[in-house]
């Protein structure tokens, strides 16, 4: 009984989905019998606009009487013989055409139009006899008929009728006759439509037709058309040159680049950057000689259009070329050439760029090395070393500077002795700061610290000092060891730099040698930098809550001064803990101070009230007691929007 009562529900289900889906189901669109009933009705015209456009769908050639009963419909013939340009069955075109003797005006051009989008090769005879007709929507619709269909007969048609027309009719024409010639071409009617193609290019044609069919013509005869385009680019008419620039990076084979280059260095120089960048931009390879040739051209604009094309065209042979061209050179030159060394593809111009770095020029050693470093050519590490170590002043600093950028953690060793050996300022800190990036990006810097910690024994103080700063970067035990055993070297400058490396640690581990500077340091500019680095660290959300509370409680009796007491305060509101509410309490109203004491007592008593489960009674009445003293003192409209909003949560 169970199983019988499951099948029938299930089945019952099956129904249910099944009405379900038929409900659903859109209604069948008409059928081509239903719609031809339509036409023949009462029907309102809207209706039967509906049913011609569905025709146009699903009609054949039974629908054909009827949509040509309606040619003649002033209101529906338009929608008629759309339907029947869409029906493909021969019937169509030939109840269009049995129907242009029996219409006139509108009605006629709109059937010679249809002609025309159905490409019927029978109509040519029809539309050349109507194109000299005197109405001048007849014959302009004849001329577009003849356009489309683009047979040879079509095309000798429209030809023939250009030598007779009237100038009102003739832009028709010079239309017709374009589209016709493209469509031949299209069909790989070569030879017809060129011959169309150069009629339209004589005398005679606006402009723009002669234009267009010059570059048809061009496309046409593909290869071929190397000559027509060469004429272009020396053509006196910019529009002329312009249609000839884009044909010359629309058209393929080394026929064409050959006819470009070779027409060259015969044009104007403002013509020659232009079909230089031409070049560049069809990415042809065997043009590459004659732009780098243009790299030593006396105009700048030619030169800088060459180094823009050489990044498209050319390999690592072009690499000595290309600096010999920034020789010298600045701003805009300069900055392409490196650009254009940046793109250039292939560890073989690294290789190339590397055999620069040494070269005597002092200025093209540094472009290579600057163009390395942007390639991130790690390989070019140990001639960047020995440029470090050998070369000019320029080059060195060049060098390290990318070193900071291309060497890794094995090369530290190599970056520390060249800072020790430094000859200068500018140098030294070039090192340094190669050290710094290079033990930063290692993923590890800590790991860095040996070399580095190895060379302060035998560092003099400015050396010194740079390592101390390495150091500070890198971080770690061994590393703040050392920064600490610096603070008793016997040059005051290197135990200043010690001391700025302590407070700026990214560690707490630097706070207990910090705070006892702060209180016992001789000099009050020593004690104000430590307890400022001190104060820094106990705003560290990293470090434990109850560890900055302890910080800040110590270091409380050392401050003096408003902008420290600030700090203080700041570092104070971001302290989730009540005691930290109980050291800032006492500040609100106090002078200089009172806007910070108000925002740091907001700020923790959000912190509690925000707290899963709340707070419990005697510390919702110390924050009430808080939050009331900054409704009373602080003059921030934001601060006494939140105290409210706090002393309501608070209850």
């Amino acid at each position: 009984m169970r199983t019988l009562r499951w099948m029938a529900l299930a089945a019952g289900a099956l129904l249910l989905l099944a009405g379900t889906a038929a409900i659903a189901q859109p209604p069948a669109p008409p059928g081509e019998d239903e719609l031809l009933k339509v036409l023949r009705s009462d029907a309102p015209l809207d209706r039967k606009a509906d049913a011609l456009r569905l025709l146009g769908r699903v009609g054949t050639r039974n629908a054909v009487p009827a949509l040509a009963q309606l040619l003649a419909d002033e209101k529906l013939a338009h929608r008629a013989r759309q339907a029947l340009e869409q029906i493909p069955d021969p019937a169509a075109g030939e109840a269009l055409r049995q129907a242009v003797p029996q219409l006139q005006g509108r009605l006629l051009a709109g059937v010679l139009i249809s002609l025309g989008a159905r490409r019927d090769a029978r109509a040519v005879g029809i539309a050349t006899r109507l194109v000299a007709s005197a109405d001048r929507d007849v014959a302009a619709a004849a001329a577009y008929a003849l356009g489309r269909i683009a047979t040879p007969e079509a095309a000798r048609a429209i030809t023939r009728a250009l030598g007779t027309a009237s100038d009102a009719i003739k832009p028709d024409l010079y239309d017709a006759a374009l589209r016709c010639a493209d469509e031949l071409a299209a069909r790989n009617r070569r030879k017809e439509a060129l011959d169309l193609y150069e009629r339209l290019r004589g005398p005679g044609a606006p402009a723009h037709i002669r234009a267009a069919a010059t570059r048809g013509a061009v496309l046409a005869r593909g290869r071929e058309g190397a000559a027509v385009l060469a004429s272009l680019l020396r053509h006196s008419d910019e529009a002329l040159f312009a249609l000839g620039l884009g044909l010359a990076q629309e058209l393929t084979g080394r026929e064409v680049t050959q006819a470009v280059t070779t027409e060259l260095p015969r044009l104007p120089v403002d013509r020659q950057s232009r079909v230089i960048l031409a070049l560049g931009n069809r990415g042809d390879r065997s043009a590459a000689p004659a732009v780098l040739r243009a790299l030593k051209h006396p105009s700048a604009a030619v030169r800088l259009a060459a180094v823009q094309a050489t990044a498209k065209l050319a390999d690592a042979s072009a690499v000595p070329a290309l600096l010999d061209a920034a020789a010298g050179a600045e701003g805009a030159l300069r900055d392409a050439v490196a650009d254009s060394l940046v793109r250039l593809p292939g560890r073989a111009v690294d290789e190339a760029l590397i055999g620069q770095v040494a070269a005597a020029d002092a200025g093209r050693g540094t472009l290579a090395i600057e163009v390395l470093s942007r390639r991130q050519a790690a390989i070019a590490t140990p001639a960047l070393l020995r440029a470090a170590a050998e070369a000019a002043p320029q080059v060195r600093a060049a060098a390290l500077r990318a070193l900071g950028g291309l060497a890794s953690a094995a090369e530290v060793p190599a970056l520390v002795s060249l800072l020790l050996k430094a000859e200068s300022d500018s140098l030294r800190e070039a090192a340094e700061q190669a050290l710094i990036r290079v033990c930063t990006a290692s993923g590890n810097p800590a790991a860095c610290s040996g070399p580095l910690v190895q060379a302060l024994a035998q560092a003099q103080p400015a050396p010194k000092a740079a390592l101390l700063r390495v150091l500070e970067s890198v971080g770690g035990p061994q590393a703040l060891d050392a920064v600490r055993a610096a603070m008793k070297d016997e040059d005051a400058a290197v135990r200043e730099t010690a001391l700025q490396a302590l407070a700026g640690w990214s560690t707490a581990d630097a706070a207990p040698t910090l705070l006892e500077v702060a209180r016992s340091a001789d000099a009050p500019a020593q004690k104000l930098l430590a307890l400022r680095g001190f104060l820094r660290l106990a705003g560290d959300a990293g470090i434990a809550p109850d560890r900055r509370l302890a910080m800040c409680t110590e270091a409380a009796p050392l401050i003096q001064r408003a902008e420290e007491r600030r700090q203080w305060l700041g570092a104070l509101g971001a302290i989730p803990l009540p005691q930290a509410l109980t050291l800032i309490e006492p500040h609100i109203g106090a002078e200089g101070v009172s806007e910070e004491a108000c925002a740091a007592a907001v700020a923790v008593a959000d912190k509690l009230l925000s707290q899963p489960g709340g707070v419990p009674g005697d510390i919702a009445r110390t924050l009430a007691s808080a939050l009331a003293k900054v409704r009373q003192h602080s003059k921030n409209a934001d601060t006494l929007e939140a105290a409210g909003k706090l002393l309501q949560k608070a209850g």
